[in-house]
């Protein structure tokens, strides 16, 4: 079995209709690539985490603060 690590940039998002595309909108407006994503429920219908891998993760993580979402850092 293979097994990688990658650096990611993980956003939570809130668990209504939009909040995925809030979050693809702040990565296109940003001109940034994403290479890899998903994404799952934290708590039922309260919270929900994005993970985007991608070449500027840094950049990931300002486009998505800018649209009002909270990065983290683990999953808290």
């Amino acid at each position: 079995m293979a097994v990688a690590l990658n650096q990611v940039a993980i956003s939570e998002i809130p668990v209504k209709p939009g909040s995925l595309l809030k979050l693809s909108r702040a990565v296109e407006d940003a001109q940034l690539n994403i290479a890899d994503a998903y994404g799952c429920i934290l708590e039922r219908g309260k919270r929900a985490v994005f993970v985007v891998e991608g070449d500027k993760l840094d950049a990931i993580e300002a486009a998505a603060a800018n649209a009002g979402l909270k990065a983290l850092n683990s999953l808290e």
